[in-house]
């Protein structure tokens, strides 16, 4: 059951219930069919929305449930308006249903794992688990390095899970340092039911960074932090609560998730955004402002590790002048580190040997 709802279903259901009911719905049909054809949509809702919801224990005042009532509350008394309603009128209700819709399909994420093997390493590695914030259990792989010379924890992005980036710290891993990844909440193998774009995220990782401290005792060098996309809004907003961070990477990342929503769609997305935003869908859908989330006003201006920034110009995903204005709050610490890869952070991919040596050499500064 839980595994249904981690899917994100809901709002996948009722964009296509509510494609059919506005749109293929002939209103040459007898009233008490359309209304019979309302009732089973209601039901399924009901199924979906509140039934699955309860049997996964999800708490009651978030997402799923709010989502239902704003889906009857706003949605259904139209199905009795069909014959009445024109085209137009039907594709405004559409457009008012996209800031739902896309923000319920980010923030509700399909699981998905894979292992080292799959993605073609093959370093020897054990399981761990720990727990995050309200509990939710954390799936990660701890990698020993048997030079001991540092280590690394890597933060994945959205949608990914804790293996697929792994060959971002091959570099550091072939020159003594050890590897920690984790699926963060609502991906891979983790627990939670939602992603928040770096603010429950950050305080997972405060815990999986317990683990990380234990699993480092005894290791001469640094202690860092990889941060990719959401990974590394996560770290920004908890590097100033973890104990013996020497240094932080954060790759593709934003400063502030206003630039990346009203970047998804042109055109519209600006709009969506605000609308979403200002309707407090995100509390909603998430149970925490995710529409506010700025990991670059969570900086302490009086820690003194390095940053390292890496982002593609060509970005399609998280502008790049988001790591300009990452460092520039950052300021002298701060090193970065352009490619031109034309997707988002898979740079390491299609520019390996200049993503390898740019680890290398900041690297050397501890």
């Amino acid at each position: 059951m839980t595994m249904l709802t981690q899917f994100g279903l809901f709002p996948w259901i009722t964009g296509i219930l509510l494609l059919v009911d506005l749109l293929w719905i002939k209103p040459d049909r007898p009233v008490w069919r359309r209304r019979a054809m309302a009732l089973l949509r209601l039901a399924v809702l009901l199924a979906f929305g509140l039934v699955l919801p309860a049997l996964a224990m999800h708490p009651v005042w978030t997402s799923l449930p709010t989502l239902l009532l704003l889906q009857v509350a706003t949605i259904y008394p139209l199905i009795y308006l069909q014959d009445r309603l024109q085209v137009g009128y039907r594709v405004l209700l559409l457009i008012l249903y996209l800031p739902l819709l896309m923000l319920g399909l980010t923030l509700h994420r399909l699981p998905a794992t894979f292992t080292p093997e799959q993605v073609g390493i093959h370093w020897t590695h054990e399981p761990f688990e720990a727990r995050g914030e309200g509990g939710v259990r954390l799936s990660g792989l701890w990698f020993p390095n048997e030079d001991r010379k540092g280590a690394v924890l890597l933060v994945h992005g959205l949608g990914a899970e804790k293996c697929q980036f792994l060959d971002t710290c091959a570099p550091l891993y072939d020159i003594g340092y050890a590897v920690m990844t984790y699926d963060q909440r609502n991906h891979g193998a983790s627990g939670g039911w939602s992603t928040t774009m770096g603010l429950l995220e950050s305080r997972d990782l405060q815990e999986v960074w317990k683990t990380f401290l234990t699993r480092t005792q005894g290791i001469r060098g640094p202690r860092l932090i990889y941060g990719v996309s959401l990974g590394g809004a996560a770290a920004q907003y908890a590097a100033g609560q973890l104990e013996g961070l020497d240094g932080m990477i954060l790759d593709s990342t934003f400063a502030d998730i206003s630039a990346t929503a009203k970047g998804s769609l042109p055109i519209v997305g600006t709009p969506i955004y605000l609308l979403a935003r200002g309707l407090g869908l995100d509390y909603l859908i998430a149970g925490e402002g995710v529409l506010w989330s700025a990991p670059i006003e969570a900086i302490d201006p009086d820690s003194t590790f390095p940053v390292l920034l890496m982002h593609s110009r060509e970005d399609p995903l998280i502008p790049y002048t988001e790591t300009l204005r990452l460092q520039r709050a950052y300021g002298a610490r701060a090193t970065l580190v352009s490619f031109d890869t034309p997707a988002h952070a898979v740079h390491f991919v299609y520019e390996n040997d200049k993503h390898r040596k740019a680890l290398v050499e900041w690297i050397r500064r501890f």
